[in-house]
């Protein structure tokens, strides 16, 4: 299975029946992430408001997802740390984000981003022995 974080006005996401659907933000229940993404999960977050990604990052955070990555730059980062920590996450936890995300440095383009993005969850893929 494959999942997409989606925003409620996305409501062509599902069409042709292989991805299935999870909303982020005040529907998600905590055991979403327990359900939606496991051991052989990459989560990708795409958000350019790294308030508005939060709760999806928490679920990302909560699951056992051996990829996550976020989009932004190293100061953006750091802003994410800081309130992730305020909402009680551990170093450790936080240390599982992959930001910026993906293999090349300020890849801008969206043919470059997602190659990248691909390039990093693979190489990470390949090192967790899991492969």
């Amino acid at each position: 299975m494959r999942t997409l974080d989606r925003t409620e006005d996305d409501d062509n996401c599902c069409r042709g029946g292989r991805l299935r659907c999870h909303r982020s933000g005040r529907r998600s229940g905590r055991n979403l992430a327990s359900r939606a993404f496991g051991r052989d999960s990459a989560v990708a977050l795409l958000h350019h408001d790294p308030y508005r990604e939060m709760g999806s990052l928490e679920i990302a955070l909560e699951s056992k997802a051996f990829y996550i990555g976020a989009l932004g730059s190293d100061r953006t980062h750091s802003r994410r740390c800081n309130e992730l920590r305020r909402r009680g996450f551990s170093d450790a936890s936080i240390a599982r984000i992959n930001a910026p995300i993906g293999l090349f440095p300020k890849a801008r383009d969206a043919r470059s981003l997602a190659l990248s993005i691909l390039a990093d969850v693979a190489s990470r893929r390949m090192k967790s022995g899991d492969h």
